[in-house]
C-alpha cells in the first residue's frame, strides 16, 4: 500500500493491490499526507491487500499440495480432455468443448492458477462471446464444464464462485 499526492487532484490516494492483486486506488481526500495516513489506517486496506496476498499464497501453495506441481489454468485446460474421456463423454462432445472458444478464456487467464479464477473473470469472457445464441451457449456450457472439472478433479480445494446471473444473461437474451 502507497500514498501518493496527485496534483490534478491536490488530495492523496491511497494505492494498493486488491485481492486478485490488481491495482486500484482510493481517494482520501485529504490534502494533508497525516491526515490522509490516518484514513488509511482507519479504512483497513492494508489488512485487505495484505489477505489478498495470502489468499494467492495459500491457494498456490494448495494447488501445489493437491497435485504435487504449480497447475495453472492452461496446464489444466491440457489434460481437460483426458478427464473428459475418463467421464465417459462421448468423443464429438469432447472434441466440441475443446474446439469451443474457450481457448479465448485461457489465452488471457492461462496463466492463473485456477483457485484464483473469479466471477468476473468469467463475466469478462461471456461479453466477448458473440454469434448466434446457441453457439454462445455451448461455449458457455464448455467453459463451465472445464472450470467444474477443475473443481471436481483436479484441484478439489477450489470451489468455482459462479452465480446463476451469468446463466441467465445469456438465456435472457433469447
Amino acid at each position: 500500500m502507497n500514498i501518493w499526492k496527485l496534483k490534478s487532484y491536490g488530495t492523496y490516494f491511497i494505492y494498493y493491490k486488491d485481492k486478485d492483486g490488481k491495482q486500484r486506488k482510493i481517494n482520501t481526500r485529504q490534502t494533508n499526507l497525516e491526515d490522509a495516513r490516518k484514513v488509511a489506517d482507519a479504512s483497513g486496506i492494508k489488512e485487505i491487500e495484505m489477505a489478498g496476498t495470502a489468499m494467492r499464497l495459500g491457494c498456490s501453495a494448495m494447488s501445489v499440495i493437491n497435485t504435487g506441481r504449480v497447475v495453472t489454468v492452461r496446464k489444466a485446460f491440457e489434460e481437460w480432455p483426458a478427464y473428459l474421456r475418463a467421464r465417459n463423454l462421448s468423443p464429438s462432445t469432447i472434441e466440441s468443448y475443446v474446439r469451443a472458444s474457450i481457448h479465448r478464456f485461457i489465452d488471457a487467464h492461462g496463466h492463473l492458477i485456477p483457485a484464483l479464477i473469479t466471477v468476473q473473470h468469467v463475466h469478462a469472457w461471456v461479453q466477448t462471446l458473440t454469434g448466434k445464441l446457441n453457439t454462445r451457449n455451448h461455449n458457455f456450457a464448455a467453459l463451465s464444464s472445464f472450470l467444474s472439472s477443475m473443481s471436481r478433479a483436479m484441484l478439489p480445494v477450489m470451489r468455482c464462485f459462479f452465480t446463476s446471473s451469468l446463466a441467465n444473461e445469456m438465456s435472457a437474451e433469447r
